[in-house]
């Protein structure tokens, strides 16, 4: 869908939108063609794209005409990025696993099978429990988090 530009006084004055339904006194004004808009300081944007990477470098818009070209300059994302990139993905899927893992331990805790167990192995669950409550905090609070302690999950029964 075509995207516009308010122009005034040769100015572009807000980003791109969709056209409004109605405009000063004009009802449909969104229905107009984009010669007649254009009167009204409504510029359609025009999309040109540099470059072939995946980063967006730079964005620039250009009156020209009664359009407004926006200049898109992709880059190659840098070594560092990648690796950050990659440890923000590896930290996001390490919250998921120990969030499944916390919920789940929850569940137990909150069944009758829990209610069977010693006092001994009831502890180890509510130690389980809250060391992976201790590794998701640490997380959230530092994603670039690289040593996960990931505990052993107690037994169901009694051994």
């Amino acid at each position: 869908m075509k995207k516009y530009f308010l122009v005034q006084n040769g100015n572009i004055v807000d980003d791109p939108k969709d056209l409004p339904v109605n405009f000063q006194n004009i009802s449909n004004f969104n229905t107009l063609d984009d010669i007649t808009v254009a009167s009204y300081g409504w510029y359609v944007q025009v999309d040109v794209v540099n470059g072939s990477g995946s980063v967006l470098s730079n964005t620039t818009d250009t009156i020209s005409g009664n359009t407004v070209v926006r200049t898109l300059t992709y880059r190659d994302p840098t070594a560092e990025e990648l690796s950050n990139a990659l440890n923000t993905l590896q930290l996001q899927q390490a919250n998921a696993m120990l969030s499944l893992l916390r919920a789940q331990a929850l569940e137990f805790i909150s069944s009758s099978l829990y209610n069977q167990l010693t006092t001994d192995n009831q502890k180890l669950w509510q130690d389980y429990y809250s060391i992976i409550g201790e590794e998701l905090s640490d997380i959230n609070v530092d994603y670039s988090k690289s040593n996960i302690s990931w505990p052993v999950k107690p037994s169901m029964v009694n051994t």
